[in-house]
């Protein structure tokens, strides 16, 4: 069996964290938390906007929307969502 080095492990396990990380980072953006209230609505949208501009260099998409995903349900059904439209405009890109 062929053996993996350590720096080839820390690189999966950063690809396949990288995805998992950004997808929390939009829920404490996008849900009613410490970080949501102190910032304006357009400060908000830029952040988003700078979490898809990355995504887009991330292999793992997939994982990011499982994450995302299961989020978005947590914030609809506790009716936790800053905004509906930021959740349209979000899931839409």
């Amino acid at each position: 069996p062929v053996q993996k080095s350590s720096a080839t492990l820390h690189s999966n396990f950063a690809e396949s964290k990288c995805p998992e990380l950004l997808a929390n980072y939009c829920d404490l953006l996008l849900r009613k938390s410490s970080l949501s209230k102190k910032l304006t609505s357009d400060e908000i949208d830029l952040k988003l906007q700078d979490v898809l501009l990355v995504l887009k260099y991330v292999q793992n998409k997939d994982v990011f929307m499982k994450f995302h995903k299961t989020h978005l349900l947590r914030r609809l059904v506790f009716h936790t969502s800053i905004d509906q439209e930021k959740e349209g405009m979000t899931v839409s890109k």
